[in-house]
This record gives C-alpha cells, structure tokens and sequence, in this order.
C-alpha cells in the first residue's frame, strides 16, 4: 500500500512539474508532447546535413527548382545579379497554420480540411504539417497574422493569393535576399461550400501549392503543370517530394546563381522540344487537347506540346508577351514546308483580344490547304536552333 501511494504521489509531482515546464512553451509544443513527441523530433528545426550538397544537377530538376519553386527567377535577362532568393513559409513550430473565413464545419469544409492534412507534410518535403486556427483560441493568438485564409468565394476554378514578410536584404543593395511567406489566400469555388463531390481534389492541392509560393511546372507529369498540357494529378511524385525537401532545408535568401551553378546542362541556351502532338478541343482551335493525335488534314490545327518553343529559360504563363524575357517567334517545319508563327497570337478575352498564354509549351500550327500529302517531319526553329523531329501523316 506504501509503495502505491509512494507511485501516486511521483506521477502527481510529475506532472505538476511538466504543467508548470509547458507554460513557457507553445500550445503546438504541449500538444505534440501530449502524444509522444519532443521538440527535439521535429523534422523542420533537426537538419543535421547540408541540403546545398544535395542541389538538382540535371536539367529537368534545375528547371523545377526554377519554375515552381523559385517561380520568375529563370526569366530575367541577367537571372543571377539583383533577384530574390528563395522565398518561402518558416516558423518554430514546423506549421502552416490555415484558418477558414468561411465554410467551417461545412460538408466542403471538413473535406478541403481533410485535403490540408493529408497534403502540407507531401507539400513541404515532410518537414511542416497543418493546423487550424479555428480549433484553438491559443493559435488563433500566435498566428493570427501569418496563415493561409480560405474562403469559399472564388470563380468555377478558385483563386490563389500570397505576401511576403521582408527578412533580408543582399550584399547591402537595396535587393530583398529572400523572403519568408507571410499571407497566403485561397479563395475556392462557392458551390464546393455546398457538395463536397463537386470538389477537384488536385485543384485543390495545386492552389495549396500556389498559397506555399510555388509556381508552374513545364514538366506534364508534374502536380504544378499547367492544366492545359498537363495529365497532372492529386500531389506530388516521389522526384518532387524529394526537391521539396530539400527546398525545404535551403536557407531563405539562398540566390539563384548558387542552385544554377549546381546544374550541369546549359538550360539557357538550349533547342526546342516536341514531346507530344495533339488535336485542338472541342471548344477553340487555339487550345489543345489531352488527346495525342498524330494524322492531319490539310486546313486543321496541329497542337505542338513540349518546351522552350520561344524562350528558353522562362515560360509565360499570363497574357503578356515580353520580349526582353527573351520570348521569340518560332519557324515550324512541316516536311520542307516553312511556317512563321508570329507572336503574340492573338485570341479573344472578355469582349477583346489579349495575347494567347503559355506558347512557349503549347504552340498550335495551322497546316495549310495546299500541303502535299504523306508522311512529314515536324521540326522547330527558334533562337537559331532547330528541334530534334517528331512525324506526322497528312491524308485526304
């Protein structure tokens, strides 16, 4: 009986003594210590190697560090002096902290938070998780000025916003090194508040990205692909997730010119790419298809899907053309058969005519009437180079 109320007594100082210890740390501290892990286990704040050895060395890695997560740092004329380094979410606690202005506790709001979970840790290489300001007061304290807010008021696809929270500056110029992610907005489409089947999972997990500060990829197989050329998907690959570790473990303010001399191919300079050819869509010539198509009649529009078809370091994805950004207007051989497109095509947009986006992956080539029929090469010159060939029929 001694011995019992001797134990009894221990596990009461015990944990009065471990009451009192957590009143200096975070609630996300007490909670993590409450099911069995320290500070000393979490993944963000217990780097022990150097992520800057691990730095992408082929092309199709530097490019993605370049267009989804040092989006705009390829595109500049001169990418290495006066750009901002890595920018991204930083905190103790390894957390994004995601607060819903609206749609909590909703059928589509408990879905898009079951979505957040299962995303942040595949998002952030592993390393951060989410939590919600909404089911503590605690948090909502701690981080009511740095989150990514959701509401349900966005267009049929949604819409993304995020701002930066100024950390650094370089070599004493009046450059921002780097920035840490202070604000990222989601706004979603009002009828997912409503029916949670009308939700698209990988829409969602891309506009999760988009709040992280991530951008487009190139790459077709990737989560953060353009929707127009790419068969992308709910999250990220296994090539990916390990990149966003590594991102990860890269001090903000890390530049630009320190990942691209890590790679080993020449991206700036290199030839045009046809990796696919498809039909147009059903609604617009102008717009591709997800549908390979390789048999053509005289007068239809053939959809070259690839990369650097104008530029080869950046792809513009809105409706601009620039070319500073070093944005060309390419040559497209069909057979011995020379098609200038010129550039920007123009194509219609709320009652007027904007410049058509992304030509520099998607580039759609009228064949024209007179064309002799057979079998062609499908080639593209631009900057002075010409693209490995890919063949096409033309029939009757």
């Amino acid at each position: 009986m001694k011995y019992r109320r001797l134990i009894l007594l221990i596990l009461v100082l015990g944990l009065s003594m471990g009451f009192l210890w957590g009143q200096d740390r975070g609630f996300v501290d007490q909670f993590r210590m409450a099911f069995g892990s320290s500070e000393e286990e979490l993944p963000c704040r217990n780097i022990t190697h150097d992520a800057m050895g691990e730095l992408p060395r082929d092309e199709e890695e530097v490019r993605y560090f370049y267009e989804v997560l040092m989006p705009g740092k390829l595109g500049s004329p001169a990418p290495v002096d006066n750009v901002r380094g890595i920018s991204r979410w930083e905190n103790e606690d390894c957390v994004i902290p995601v607060f819903f202005e609206q749609g909590w506790g909703s059928e589509g709001g408990d879905f898009v938070k079951e979505q957040i979970v299962e995303a942040m840790p595949e998002l952030t290489g592993g390393l951060y998780e989410a939590v919600f300001l909404n089911e503590n007061e605690e948090l909502m304290e701690k981080y009511g000025d740095s989150h990514i807010a959701i509401d349900f008021e966005g267009g049929p696809n949604g819409g993304v916003d995020y701002q930066f929270d100024v950390v650094g500056q370089w070599k004493d110029l009046e450059v921002y090194a780097g920035h840490k992610i202070d604000i990222g907005m989601i706004h979603l489409p009002e009828v997912w508040l409503r029916d949670a089947s009308l939700i698209h999972e990988r829409t969602l997990w891309q506009e999760l990205g988009h709040s992280l500060g991530y951008g487009h990829s190139w790459q077709m197989d990737s989560w953060m692909s353009q929707e127009e050329i790419g068969r992308w998907h709910k999250g990220p690959q296994r090539w990916e997730k390990r990149l966003l570790n590594i991102f990860y473990r890269i001090p903000i303010g890390t530049l630009p010119d320190e990942i691209w001399q890590m790679g080993e191919a020449d991206v700036l300079d290199s030839p045009a790419e046809i990796l696919e050819v498809r039909e147009s869509s059903a609604d617009s010539e102008l717009w591709a298809s997800d549908v390979e198509r390789t048999v053509f009649r005289p007068g239809e529009v053939m959809h070259l899907i690839g990369r650097r078809f104008t530029s080869a370091r950046d792809c513009n994805y809105g409706f601009e053309w620039d070319p500073l950004k070093g944005e060309h207007s390419p040559t497209v051989f069909i057979g011995d058969e020379a098609l200038r497109i010129d550039l920007p095509m123009m194509m219609p947009f709320e009652g007027g005519e904007v410049p058509r986006p992304a030509m520099c992956i998607s580039l759609p080539v009228k064949i024209p009437e007179n064309i002799s029929l057979g079998s062609k090469q499908v080639r593209v010159f631009v900057r002075d180079k010409m693209s490995k060939g890919v063949m096409v029929e033309i029939v009757k």
